[in-house]
């Protein structure tokens, strides 16, 4: 097509036309027009420069900046949507003529040709845009388009109409028999009453954001005067297709207004997924986000969180479908929380309604978590700054009232209440179970905006009484699907693979191989601390109460697989850095991990009793947070947290000593254990005492700013968990038969017998000199103090750390068995579970066929230091002799 004839002063006055336009009949004489400078515009910005070899983003700026499109095109479009406007007593009118209605079709096809000519250009000079010129072009953009008027008359249109479509809606003043019937006649009044303008206004919001150059916050602050409106009118538009009964079928209307309301909730719907799709992406940069908190009174509203959530429970409805068409064997089916969480917000799409082409895409659900997610975000920031987002839904209807009088009826819109915060965690946590088994990278993806929610909705409803008192019941739902779903999540995990998750598949084409599998590891510690932040939040303030509850009582082991998934996520080579905040964290996890173990010991003997398999995750837990402890016990550790030596044995090193005792003696108790059993884990409990007792009698650490009895309070107490421990050693040791040949076994058990009457005795001197030992008080003398220090370390047996290790040792080694890694000094903690780290063939000794090995490295080292060299040769000549006849 030539456009030389006209050029651009010929194609830039179709727009002046269409601006200057005074009624609907010449603006509908425009639309052939519009459809020429749209197609010239595309010419511009691309083909007629690049076929003659010129830059396009030449022509392009004097676009912009010599003839201003961007202010023409937003005033015709401001034109356009004003004469779309019903005018005058017309607003109150229902009924239109068929040459009326026919210009507003065509006035409306005219406006959504403009808005894609402006979307087109805008992507267009953002894409010819270099860095350095990009926030240049982001000023201009927000600069000219505002200018033009179109945010403000959108504004005005929108409030106008989400009022007529609420007025509709009003209940009559006097019921009667026959409001029964009403929906049947309803659709037809909104059909009538929603006019193009309804379509226009959400599509205008939906192009622009989709359109606008580069950093989002930007388009916040600019989009401002009609975002919000245009967000209500989108929810009073899914609120009237219920009111009809289009969404639960007992509407009798035609079915040419089916199609029509059909169509415009399809606009609303897609607004919502528009909006996710630009903001879902901004929560995962911190530093983006702190562009958009000076806005989040904008995007905390109650209208924009409620049209977002029946977003993703409609997407998580097309997940539920096709998990019931496509059955497999193991698969999970939890309770459809999102049925619930959509009758509450009464929209119930049927099936037609939930068939757009915007719902196959798993990438969709992601970007509907992470917007949920930063909206929730957003409120809290509102929240915390001092203005809560029901007042900020509130004023910002209230500034629409002032403009325009016949907005009052939409001023107020209810807040979202505590049992829907409770529905949408429960319906995201559904939609992360529900997702594909190879997505485990929208899985992840999903889990940690599934935890942002959570912590945020905390916040939000600890904000009021009535919240809080909502809590424990909401904790109670979450800890029931917890323990239903987080085992089946990271079962998943499990089977993850670059080459059988799409988005992975195409990231390792891209990027190569080696990135891809990074971001696979990312994606399941990312899916284990996301479960871990989860219990955490649900569990944390049950342990409180006076009785656990009930989900807990009766699935310890569900628990035991969360919290060992979590702690090992945490603790983890790859992901441990060098800050204080993650050292710290990982206490906390520890800490939280052994109190919950403790507080279960009273059902684990039931369930043990009753299932193997649960008594080997609960086994593995104890293991994994025995392998915590020896990490937290560790002068490297105590560098990472940055602290004093007297802060870090005073506050680390006596927490880990507590909780990994409490965690073993927890299960030691239980008699329904194995014997052989407990006593590894004592092995490796006295194997980590040992690690701290070196660290308090080291004198490498200078110990100045700890007060003798504060060291000695420490130490003392080391030394009590030390010797109940041995006592519990030397009463199992009298239970367990060590495998192998009988003589050497009897040989063995000998040698720890004798090792564990020294140990006890050595203990016994040592605590023996701690108890006649009398601290001065810390008002003492610091020279005093520190001479004090100095006997009292002087007292203490060289020999003791040593000795507690080289048993705890030689126990792990003599009864060596597959649920663990049978090297005591692993400090492994990958995969997510301690069983599945030594499940693979590779990692079973080819000598005794009993023990495993976690690496190569772990049974090299035990070989070398001989240590499992003997119980080896043991076991291996007493299956020998088994087989022989």
């Amino acid at each position: 097509m030539q456009f030389g004839m006209l050029g651009p002063a010929g194609m830039l006055g179709v727009l002046d036309a269409i601006a200057a336009a005074r009624d609907l009949p010449q603006l509908e004489h425009h639309e052939m027009q519009a459809q020429m400078f749209k197609i010239w515009l595309e010419h511009e910005a691309g083909v007629a420069s690049a076929a003659a070899g010129m830059d396009p983003r030449l022509a392009m700026q004097d676009l912009v900046y010599k003839h201003k499109i961007l202010r023409r095109l937003g005033k015709a479009l401001s034109t356009a949507v004003q004469l779309l406007l019903p005018q005058g007593k017309q607003q109150h009118k229902h009924k239109q003529q068929p040459r009326q209605q026919h210009s507003q079709d065509k006035a409306a096809s005219l406006v959504m040709l403009l808005l894609a000519s402006l979307t087109m250009f805008v992507q267009a000079w953002t894409a010819s845009a270099t860095s350095t010129q990009l926030e240049a072009d982001q000023l201009q953009v927000a600069l000219q388009v505002t200018q033009s008027g179109l945010l403000a008359t959108i504004e005005q249109a929108t409030s106008i109409m989400t009022a007529r479509l609420q007025a509709v809606m009003q209940p009559p003043a006097c019921s009667s028999s026959s409001s029964s019937g009403s929906s049947s006649s309803m659709l037809s009044k909104l059909v009538e009453a929603a006019t193009p303008v309804t379509c226009v206004c959400i599509s205008s919001v939906r192009e622009l954001i989709q359109a606008w150059p580069g950093a989002a916050p930007l388009a916040a602050a600019a989009l401002a005067p009609c975002f919000v409106s245009v967000v209500e009118l989108a929810w009073a538009v899914l609120e009237a297709g219920a009111a009809a009964g289009l969404f639960d079928g007992s509407s009798s209307s035609s079915s040419s207004e089916h199609f029509i309301w059909d169509a415009i909730i399809c606009d609303a719907v897609q607004l919502a997924a528009s909006i996710s799709k630009v903001l879902g992406p901004a929560v995962v940069h911190e530093g983006t986000l702190a562009r958009y908190r000076p806005h989040a009174q904008q995007f905390a509203s109650d209208t924009l969180l409620k049209l977002l959530m029946s977003w993703a429970g409609i997407r998580i409805a097309v997940l539920h479908k096709q998990q019931q068409q496509q059955q497999q064997p193991g698969q999970v089916c939890v309770q459809p929380y999102h049925q619930q969480l959509l009758a509450e917000l009464r929209v119930m799409p049927d099936e037609q309604q939930v068939s757009f082409n915007l719902l196959q895409a798993s990438a969709g659900t992601m970007h509907a978590y992470a917007a949920l997610a930063f909206t929730m975000q957003m409120r809290s920031a509102a929240l915390q700054s001092s203005s809560s987002s029901s007042s900020s839904s509130k004023q910002s209807c209230g500034a629409m009232a002032a403009a325009h009088p016949t907005a009052v009826a939409a001023a107020a819109v209810p807040s979202v209440s505590s049992r829907q915060y409770e529905l949408l965690l429960l319906t995201m946590l559904e939609g992360a179970v529900l997702l594909p088994s190879a997505e485990v990278y929208c899985r992840s993806q999903a889990m940690v905006s599934v935890a942002d929610v959570s912590r945020h909705a905390r916040v939000i409803c600890s904000s009021s009484a009535a919240g809080v008192a909502t809590l424990p019941a909401s904790d109670t739902l979450l800890q029931c699907l917890l323990l239903e779903a987080g085992p089946a999540l990271l079962r998943r995990t499990r089977c993850a693979s670059v080459v059988g998750c799409p988005t992975l598949a195409d990231h390792a084409a891209a990027r190569g191989t080696a990135a891809a599998e990074e971001a696979l590891a990312e994606a399941v510690y990312n899916i284990r601390l996301a479960l871990l932040q989860l219990s955490r939040a649900a569990f944390e303030a049950a342990l409180e109460a006076p009785e656990l509850p009930p989900a807990l009582q009766q699935h310890p082991h569900s628990a035991a697989a969360l919290l060992e998934a979590g702690l090992r996520a945490t603790l983890a080579e790859p992901h441990q850095t060098q800050s204080r905040e993650d050292a710290t964290y990982s206490l906390g996890v520890l800490c939280f991990a052994c109190n919950m173990t403790q507080h279960l010991q009273g059902h684990i003997r039931a369930v043990c009793r009753a299932e193997s398999a649960a008594a080997e995750q609960l086994f593995g837990l104890a293991a994994s947070m025995l392998k915590a402890a020896s990490q937290v016990c560790s002068s490297s550790f105590a560098d990472k947290l940055g602290f004093s030596s007297s802060t870090y044995r005073e506050v680390v090193l006596e927490s880990a000593i507590s909780s990994a005792d409490a965690a073993v003696h927890a299960i030691v108790q239980q008699a329904e254990f194995p014997a052989a059993q407990r006593l590894l884990l004592l092995g490796r409990l006295l194997s980590v005492l040992g690690k701290a007792a070196g660290l308090c009698s080291s004198e490498a650490w200078p110990d100045h700013l700890t007060s003798a009895a504060d060291w000695f309070e420490i130490y003392h107490h080391l030394l009590g968990v030390a010797v109940r421990s041995v006592d519990d050693c030397v009463q199992l040791l009298g239970e367990v038969t060590l495998l192998g040949e009988a003589a050497a076994a009897a040989e063995a058990a000998r040698q720890l017998q004798q090792q564990v009457a020294a140990l006890a005795s050595a203990l016994e001197q040592q605590l023996q000199v701690a108890d006649e030992a009398a601290p001065l008080p810390a008002t003492a003398a610091p020279e005093h103090l520190l001479q004090q220090q100095q006997q009292l370390r002087q007292a203490m047996s060289v020999e003791l750390p040593q000795q507690l290790q080289q048993f705890g040792e030689a126990v792990c080694h003599q009864l060596p068995v597959s649920l663990w890694c049978c090297n005591p000094r692993c400090s492994n903690l990958q995969q997510q579970s301690e069983a599945e780290l030594v499940g693979g063939k590779a990692c079973v000794c080819a000598g005794c066929r009993t023990a495993r090995f976690c690496s190569r490295q772990c049974l090299e080292q035990c070989w070398k230091t001989r240590l499992h060299k003997g119980a080896c040769r043991r076991i291996a000549a007493g299956r020998q002799q088994q087989q022989q006849p």
